[in-house]
């Protein structure tokens, strides 16, 4: 597997949630609870079907039909890519840039 960029990780993760976006209309009841909770999500924890689930009080097959409902094989595949965007510090251009130089600074004084 190729390490993907923080651009592509947020490429990624905007497709996730135009997904969730555009099929949220023919969700059923217990899916928009799920993809609520995606679409709301800021912060890295758990994010096991099981975990989930317990915490939304929904049923773990309702995690796989939700992905599949998106577009997704399975919860798994969901779970992997919407994972990714928490890999990395959330930033945009000019603050990448500024962290660059940052550490370029650093690196030039020791």
């Amino acid at each position: 597997m190729t390490a993907w960029s923080e651009r592509e990780m947020n490429i990624y993760f905007q497709d996730i949630m135009e997904r969730i976006r555009m099929h949220y209309k023919k969700m059923t009841n217990t899916e928009r609870i799920i993809a609520d909770f995606f679409l709301s999500n800021t912060e890295k924890m758990e994010f096991s079907a099981k975990a989930v689930a317990a915490r939304l009080h929904v049923s773990e097959p309702a995690m796989t039909r939700f992905s599949k409902k998106i577009g997704f094989s399975g919860y798994r595949e969901f779970q992997y890519l919407y994972e990714i965007n928490f890999q990395t510090v959330q930033c945009d251009d000019e603050e990448l840039l500024h962290r660059i130089i940052d550490t370029y600074q650093k690196i030039l004084l020791h």
